[in-house]
């Protein structure tokens, strides 16, 4: 349904607060951002920082010539052997490394420091230690060659002498240069040419991934591991009580709702890019205003987090583990309407999130008009169709300030379930109890609570957990009404725009089809969306 509060206020490009909250301009936010976004980050504005302000982003190391720096340990019995290292002793001291061209090099273990060579090799995880990181290696010294000499670090100097006499290429295709790595511009400059750029390796770093697709993380990098210039990072402000709290925040859906408004969308592709001007601005909760045991407790629910990798957006949010470490910010920044800040959060960055990437998947049909089809595929029309008309309403939209465990709550358990269809008893044996083809789930307080159960299955038909609705039978009815009516109005549209795509009578099976794939992207329950009845 349309909203009646504009989307973005242009009036304030002319005034001395560009955009409301008092940071800086972002043309981007403004037109990005929902209303009720930008009036909770109006008013937590005191515990918000601009996240340079505390921990500036910044790139990680430049190695200039990745294939001669960064090393890959081989670690077999066989290899190690045939370059002399048999027992313990030589192990802990010396390994083989393999360089970008292939050739294997004997060197000095302590020549080497673990690294994360790709964004890819993070899986999601939010702590990111070296054995998760292996077999890759950067070469990272601090001594000078004399140095290097006096500690007879023989293998070592031997492969900076490689480096001044081998060529490595560029790859095909590259626009950098090939040639000898002490001889390339970029490396000569330097003091000591061997020497990459020196950055922290204490605790509590944590690494920005630059370009975000349906999974938002904010890895927390290991003590010694290092980063190269494919990524960004931060180092925690040295004040903190915990330096993890950063890394709490930075992985709070807060903090990634806060990536979604102010990140780069590009043309099409569905990435979210957060370089460095966008991470600068990032609105971020200040963890220096945390007391100690506010820093405990938000560490120790992060702690149970970063036990799993993180999953794409819409399956995250229904993680109990999630939903608890969430519910500990919002009760933080909005003390008051928690809950209902909770619901606003959660949803905007459920829609923002899966309208960048559902605007990509309908970006690639240009792409498939000129292959010629041999069936039917309705990927990119559903995907249109959740752009240009949202995603189904919730009934929580219409649940008002309603409480976690306040007076006026009451909390229902939803178990696992097969995602089946959902459906209220009707007989007198099941009467009250919510169904799923058929097999009792679970029986609700009353049948207006069932109703409620069933409607938010409807339209998320994955969800498990702690489903908090209105306590009073009266006002979950009403709540019901307000969620039907809206519900009604989206199918509506959803039937208008198929007729609108699909026209012809004969192409009633595709709408159909549509209408299916729909269901699965939103993960509706299967054949709510009957389009046929509304055609």
């Amino acid at each position: 349904m349309p909203s009646t509060v504009p989307k973005a206020d242009f009036k304030i490009f002319g005034s001395a607060t560009a955009f409301p909250g008092d940071l800086k301009l972002s043309w981007g936010a403004c037109l990005v951002e929902p209303p009720d976004i930008g009036g909770l980050r109006r008013i937590a504005r005191e515990k918000l920082v601009p996240l340079e302000q505390i921990a500036r982003p910044r790139s990680g190391i430049p190695t200039r010539v990745v294939g001669y720096f960064c090393l890959e340990e081989l670690d077999d019995p066989a290899t190690l052997g045939k370059f002399g290292i048999r027992s313990n002793q030589d192990r802990q001291r010396l390994t083989v490394v393999k360089d970008g061209r292939g050739a294997l090099h004997k060197i000095e273990r302590a020549a080497l420091r673990p690294m994360v060579r790709r964004p890819g090799d993070l899986e999601g995880r939010l702590y990111v230690d070296a054995a998760m990181t292996a077999p890759w290696h950067m070469l990272y010294l601090e001594d000078d060659r004399e140095e290097l000499e006096r500690k007879r670090w023989r293998h070592t100097l031997e492969y900076i002498r490689y480096g001044e006499t081998q060529d490595f290429p560029a790859k095909e295709g590259s626009r950098r240069a090939g040639g000898v790595p002490a001889e390339r511009p970029q490396v000569k400059v330097r003091p000591i040419w061997f020497q990459v750029a020196k950055i922290d390796i204490g605790p509590g770093r944590v690494c920005w991934i630059k370009g975000r697709g349906d999974r938002h993380y904010a890895p927390t990098i290991a003590p010694r591991l290092l980063v190269p210039d494919n990524f960004l990072y931060s180092d925690p402000p040295q004040e903190l009580h915990d330096a993890r709290s950063f890394a709490a925040i930075a992985n709070l859906s807060w903090t990634h709702l806060m990536a979604e408004i102010f990140g780069r969308r590009s043309g099409g592709d569905g990435v979210l890019h957060t370089y460095i001007r966008e991470l600068a601005m990032l609105p971020f909760i200040d963890p220096r205003k945390l007391t100690p045991t506010q820093s405990d407790d938000l560490v120790g629910l992060f702690d149970i987090l970063a036990n799993r990798a993180a999953l794409p957006v819409a399956e995250e949010l229904r993680q109990p583990d999630r939903q608890a470490f969430d519910l500990w910010a919002m009760r933080y920044l909005f003390p008051e309407s928690a809950d209902a800040a909770a619901r606003s959060v959660e949803r905007a960055l459920r829609d923002l999130t899966a309208e960048r990437t559902q605007r990509a998947v309908s970006g690639r049909e240009q792409v498939r008009k000129a292959v010629r089809r041999t069936s039917f595929d309705p990927t990119p029309i559903a995907a249109r169709a959740l752009v240009e008309v949202g995603v189904p309403p919730r009934p929580a939209e219409h649940f008002g300030e309603l409480v976690r465990g306040g007076l006026g709550s009451i909390e229902v358990i939803v178990p696992q379930h097969i995602e089946g269809v959902p459906e209220v008893g009707s007989t007198l044996f099941d009467l009250g109890d919510v169904l799923i083809d058929g097999v009792t789930l679970l029986s609700a307080p009353s049948e207006s609570h069932a109703q409620l159960v069933v409607a938010h299955l409807m339209v998320d038909i994955r969800f498990t957990g702690e489903l908090w609705l209105p306590a009073a039978p009266k006002a979950a009815d009403e709540s019901y009404r307000r969620w039907l009516d809206d519900w009604k109005q989206w199918r509506l549209q959803v039937a208008k725009f198929l007729r609108n795509v699909l026209p012809r009578p004969q192409q009633s099976e595709r709408r159909l089809q549509v209408a299916r794939e729909v269901e699965q992207q939103a993960q509706m329950a299967k054949g709510v969306l009957d389009v046929s009845s509304l055609s």
